[in-house]
């Protein structure tokens, strides 16, 4: 991508299957931009949780022009924004607004996602104690 190639299915296989060993309890920040990504990695880690940040195109353009590196240049932008599809409410993962600044994303991810472990904790002493 840094010199302005997509990535297709095949190169993008290996990266999700590594992302799904990573183990339990971290942190990977990644372009699972579509559900079959996304369901790839469920598929060697079941108990993952997918934070879509949701950012409009303009900003993410100002965004990608003035980082300091060259991962992926700007021209790539569009092609990924076509490949996008947002996570759907029958996913397991929240979606925030990155339109705020960095630490409020990070309080707002954590909030979410300390809800969403207090949802199946509770579905869980239910399913346990028979109620």
């Amino acid at each position: 991508m840094a010199a302005g190639h997509l990535l297709d299915d095949a190169d993008r296989m290996p990266w999700l299957d590594a992302v799904a060993a990573a183990g339990t309890e971290v942190v990977i920040a990644c372009s699972a931009l579509r559900r079959r990504y996304r369901e790839r990695i469920l598929d060697g880690a079941r108990d993952a949780v997918f934070v879509q940040l949701d950012v409009s195109g303009d900003e993410l353009e100002r965004r990608v022009k003035e980082r300091s590196h060259e991962y992926m240049p700007p021209s790539l932008l569009d092609s990924q924004l076509a490949t996008l599809e947002p996570l759907g409410p029958d996913e397991p993962g929240v979606r925030i607004s990155a339109e705020i600044s960095p630490i409020a994303v990070v309080d707002a991810v954590v909030e979410s996602l300390q809800a969403a472990r207090s949802a199946v904790t509770r579905r869980l002493a239910i399913t346990n104690t028979g109620s």
